[in-house]
């Protein structure tokens, strides 16, 4: 083999690294999160702000939810944390969308969901859905789903 053929096999094998590595991650924590319960098993990170404080922030629930969309139970996983199965879908979504490789597309989300308007927006809505968590009435809305 050519030491022109070599380093562009090496160039390959790096390009593919840090996406073969994310995947084999991702089914990991699905496979850890798919075969045991967070609700259950008591190996899982608990939140230290509901220890804390007893209330809950925008991530608590997730866990739970991650859980149940796994398992196809899409209202249970709303029921445990609606914020995280919004974004669940929009990772997912963009995800689809760097696989389609259309450039043009994703620079312009790129642009969209990274600016540091949007950013600012995020932090806003996690606040407030943080807050809105925690009322009566978030919880009658729930329960009653």
């Amino acid at each position: 083999m050519s030491y022109y053929n070599m380093h562009k096999t090496k160039l390959l094998l790096r390009s593919l690294l840090k996406p073969v590595l994310l995947f084999v991650s991702f089914i990991t924590v699905a496979g850890i999160y798919y075969f045991f319960d967070p609700s259950r098993d008591t190996f899982f990170i608990s939140c230290p702000l509901k220890a804390l404080t007893s209330y809950e922030c925008a991530g608590c629930g997730s866990q739970r939810a991650f859980h149940a969309l796994l398992h196809f139970h899409f209202l249970e996983a709303v029921k445990f944390n609606v914020l995280f199965v919004m974004l669940f879908f929009i990772v997912i979504c963009l995800l689809l969308l760097r696989i389609s490789g259309n450039d043009t597309l994703i620079k312009k989300f790129n642009g969209i969901l990274f600016g540091k308007k949007t950013l600012f927006v995020i932090l806003i809505i996690i606040l407030l859905f943080s807050l809105f968590k925690n009322t009566v009435f978030y919880k009658g809305i729930i329960e009653n789903l």
